[in-house]
């Protein structure tokens, strides 16, 4: 039937009042009424297409509703379901000594420290709760890192004071005690990332802390940041870097990136992937002879025994270690004439400047411009291997046919700036896709196996089903194409 009001909003009284699910279906004359920019309630949309009889429902008595608009609401649904005792992710570590009651929830690759009192909470995944702290009804969000006590509240992030971090002098442009930090926790990297916030301000910067000791990786970002400003390619820009103690601080940008844009209207997901095509674009329109301007060493250049080395990375870490193939198995596969026919005809071709992981959680959105982060890696090698990375990323769906109209939006981009792709660059970059999902798959196996991050399985199945729809266009690999499809009956086995 119709809706006649919302909230008594058009002081209509209702013969019945129900609760609203969230769930709605907007036709064409509804979308047009959207804002395009900016956040916005649909309630006054709905409000207006009221009196018109244009906003229907259906009603849905089956099963428990609860709305879960309040805190003490949300809680009170786990501690429901659970009782007295809680619930851990299969990922999650709750240390010895550690107190978890009261329908709590511990999510998937959250820590519960020893001596650390949780009860009537939901803990969100990768949070942790430090030792000793004692939390009661509390809701912790992804990523958080509790080192207070609190109770009937939602901890959004990592908030503890700059002066915890111990930093050299000057590396922040005003006083530490006047600063809070949140971590940022994303993405495979061993490097530490903070957000640091002024209280008072709300300035904020990123710093970057390496205690590997890898000094060259840091001289490489410094270097190639400055080195990518300088020819109108857009990157956060360097605040300070001190290379002894690896600590370099840049540009807050925000915290929207390309991966999050998935969820966002179409034509905002598009815009904001063409201008990362742009950008990638004029990367690899750059005279590789600017290398020599970079006072460090870039990486070693995508070459035959790198190919190589990626495809044995996807052989030992996914094929081996998940789907579970002996090493025999292995062993006949990366020994096989059509992966190291793949890898000399990638190495025989030209190269250019390229990002080497331009992939969607490496390119921040900002003022609707696009910025390449993570960017350390440069090298030389193949244009469509970046673009591959961008457009057959595992970590996004595409809307249908978007792919093919970004492909041909950074082809355009080439031509404008005149760099045209080549002719074969369709076959190559299929080539290149192959390879890079190779690369992908054996990433998500080592870090979600041999580095303990779990969630990064989760990927696998999306990248073998992407593997898998390409190589059906193409009889080039038939000993790749028959182990991916036997990975992902694999797959589906344990699921």
């Amino acid at each position: 039937g119709c809706v006649t009001d919302i909230r008594k909003t058009l002081g209509t009284e209702p013969p019945q009042e129900f609760l609203f699910t969230g769930t709605s279906i907007g036709t064409p004359e509804l979308i047009a009424s959207m804002p395009e920019r900016g956040k916005f309630s649909l309630v006054q949309n709905w409000l207006n297409l009221i009196p018109r009889e244009r906003v229907t429902g259906s009603i849905c008595d089956a099963g428990e509703w609860d709305d879960l608009g309040t805190l003490e609401s949300f809680l009170a649904v786990h501690a429901r379901k659970i009782g007295d005792g809680f619930v851990a992710a299969e990922s999650a570590v709750i240390e010895s000594g550690a107190y978890c009651a009261g329908g709590s929830f511990i999510g998937r690759e959250a820590i519960v420290s020893s001596g650390a009192y949780v009860n009537h909470c939901v803990v969100g995944p990768g949070a942790r709760v430090e030792a000793g702290v004692k939390l009661d009804r509390c809701v912790i969000l992804e990523g958080a890192n509790v080192r207070a006590n609190a109770n009937d509240t939602m901890i959004e992030s990592s908030d503890f004071l700059a002066t915890e971090l111990n930093l050299p002098e000057h590396v922040l442009p005003v006083d530490a005690s006047d600063l809070r930090v949140e971590a940022i926790l994303k993405g495979g990297s061993e490097r530490e990332f903070h957000r640091i916030i002024h209280r008072s301000t709300a300035d904020s910067w990123i710093l970057m802390r390496d205690f590997r000791g890898h000094m060259d990786e840091n001289d490489r970002y410094a270097a190639i940041a400055e080195f990518l400003s300088s020819h109108g390619i857009r990157v956060p820009k360097v605040l300070n870097y001190l290379p002894q103690q690896g600590i370099l601080t840049m540009q807050d940008l925000g915290k929207v990136d390309l991966w999050t844009l998935q969820r966002a209207r179409h034509d905002a997901m598009q815009r904001a992937y063409e201008h990362t095509l742009e950008e990638g674009a004029r990367l690899h329109s750059l005279d590789v002879k600017g290398i020599f301007e970079l006072n460090v060493e870039l990486m070693p250049s995508f070459d035959e025994h790198l190919y190589l080395w990626e495809q044995s990375y996807f052989i030992d870490h996914c094929l081996g270690d998940v789907i579970g193939w002996a090493p025999d198995k292995q062993e006949a596969l990366r020994a096989s004439d059509e992966l190291h026919q793949l890898a000399k005809d990638l190495a025989v071709l030209p190269t250019t400047l390229v990002h080497r992981d331009f992939q969607s959680q490496n390119i921040l959105i900002h003022d609707e411009a696009a910025y390449l982060i993570d960017f350390q890696g440069m090298r030389l090698g193949r244009p469509e291997y970046d673009i591959a990375s961008l457009l057959y990323d595992p970590y996004v769906r595409f809307p249908e046919g978007m792919r093919e109209v970004l492909i041909e939006h950074y082809k355009s981009t080439r031509t404008a700036l005149g760099t045209p792709v080549t002719a074969d660059f369709d076959e190559i970059l299929l080539r290149c896709a192959l390879q890079r999902l190779m690369q992908a798959l054996g990433a998500y196996g080592f870090l979600g196996l041999t580095k303990n991050r779990p969630r990064f399985l989760s990927f696998v199945q999306p990248a073998l089903a992407s593997l898998n729809q390409l190589l059906t266009s193409c009889s080039d690999y038939p000993q790749l194409a028959d182990a991916v499809k036997e990975a992902l009956a694999s797959r589906a086995a344990k699921r």
